[in-house]
């Protein structure tokens, strides 16, 4: 499984629409980001404040909780993804982006991200409880070939 990290950035690789993302967990633990200069700490603020509004609305209509979120801009789209344990990923494109195709990739993204940020813990627990000890290598013969019947046994 990827890290959050290596997950970003196989979203932009997969995405050539999408410029920049963030993926957060709760009110804004941020786990991983394609930004840098603390670029991510205002977009996680706002995407905060749009993903809450926008649970809020939905719950106010009787609607199911929300699972992605799409606004565009003239300059560009924010798409914003929420996924299990309040993670979600926010990521920003420039205009016209092809949107189905930014959607399938930042949920895949997502989901790829939990997965691989559960595995952590779950792989360092485990290298903890192995014991660390090296075997010897099994002795070849020699000549480094196999050892060959001459026939010298008993008769029967």
């Amino acid at each position: 499984m990827p890290t959050a990290e290596e997950a970003l950035q196989e979203l932009l690789e997969m995405s050539a629409s999408v410029r920049h993302a963030v993926l957060v967990r709760g009110e804004g633990d941020l786990l991983a980001s394609t930004l840098s200069g603390g670029g991510e700490a205002s977009m996680v603020k706002q995407a905060r404040a749009i993903l809450e509004e926008a649970r809020d609305a939905a719950r106010d209509m009787n609607r199911p909780p929300l699972s992605q979120l799409f606004i565009e801009t003239g300059s560009g789209c924010l798409f914003i993804v929420a996924g299990q344990d309040d993670t979600w990923l926010a990521a920003t494109t420039g205009p016209d982006p092809t949107v189905g195709l930014v959607l399938y990739d930042a949920n895949t993204t997502l989901k790829n991200a939990i997965e691989g940020t559960a595995a952590e813990p779950q792989a360092e627990e485990e290298q903890a409880e192995e014991p660390q000890t090296e075997e010897a290598p099994e002795e070849a013969p020699e000549d480094g070939g196999e050892v060959e019947d001459t026939g010298g046994g008993k008769d029967e």
